[in-house]
């Protein structure tokens, strides 16, 4: 689903961050290795799913109440479904300023 798409990363990049290196020779490292990615893809569902019925699926109830037929108000629905895409575009196109203003920074 989006919301494993959206916290998979995360979950991953704090694993990785925040374990010790393990060795490949030791056998007691390769269960702490398997144990890690079970918790991992665990805690990826876990929050995957509370993701997924506390901000999506009332985001898209609300989305498809504004866009219903009756409401007046569909032209709004379009605008909020489509600003992610304007920020994407946005920050595409601004990218190589952001790039030589931190690279002037230092």
């Amino acid at each position: 689903s989006y919301s494993i798409y959206l916290i998979h990363y995360v979950v991953l990049l704090l694993v990785v961050r925040l374990s010790a290196p393990l060795s490949p020779d030791n056998p007691i490292d390769l269960l702490i290795g398997v144990a890690r990615m079970v918790a991992s893809l665990v805690a990826i569902g876990l929050i995957a799913l509370a993701l997924q019925a506390w901000f999506e699926a009332p985001c898209r109830r609300w989305l498809r109440g504004l866009a219903a037929p009756g409401t007046g108000m569909p032209g709004l629905a379009i605008l909020l479904a489509a600003m992610p895409v304007a920020l994407a575009l946005m920050i595409a196109a601004l990218r190589p300023v952001l790039v030589a203003a931190l690279a002037a920074r230092g």
